[in-house]
């Protein structure tokens, strides 16, 4: 079952429209994860890496 069909995931989208004004999307966790690391600091490399990607052009 994909993730929009989940009860849980209703909910929070609910909540976050509510307290953020924000749209939740799936990709919302990958994209705050990558903004987090840039933010920490962390290389492009490790964290295109641990998110599987790569920054080879």
């Amino acid at each position: 079952m994909e993730i929009q069909r989940k009860k849980g995931w209703k909910q929070l989208k609910e909540i976050m429209k509510k307290k953020e004004g924000s749209n939740l999307v799936p990709y919302s966790f990958r994209n705050y994860y990558s903004l987090r690391g840039h933010i920490a600091g962390i290389d492009s490399g490790s964290m295109a890496s641990s998110m599987r990607y790569s920054i080879e052009a």
